[in-house]
């Protein structure tokens, strides 16, 4: 069985998307920070527009069988969002 790049779903497609915005504007924070100028918006606010994309792609997953190699990069994303901030909350809460 070849593996498909791109989803078959609008879900799949719609989770790759807004993974997609969440590598453009954490790329904009980023060139933000050197750059001089600010985009108001906290890693944590980030981690939830991941997390909302690794949904997406789950929901793909598991009721539209999309198994594209991007709709499991979305879930793979949201799993080491999620392990982030499990860490954080223990490091800085403890």
């Amino acid at each position: 069985m070849k593996a498909k790049l791109a989803p078959s779903s609008k879900l799949g497609l719609a989770a790759v998307v807004v993974s997609g915005i969440l590598v453009l504007l954490g790329a904009i924070r980023l060139l933000g920070t050197r750059l001089r100028f600010g985009l108001p918006l906290s890693m944590q606010h980030l981690a939830v527009v991941g997390l909302l994309g690794s949904l997406l792609g789950l929901i793909a997953l598991l009721k539209f069988k999309d198994k594209s190699i991007l709709t499991i990069a979305t879930i793979v994303i949201g799993v080491l969002i999620a392990v982030w901030l499990v860490l954080e909350y223990i490091v800085f809460k403890a």
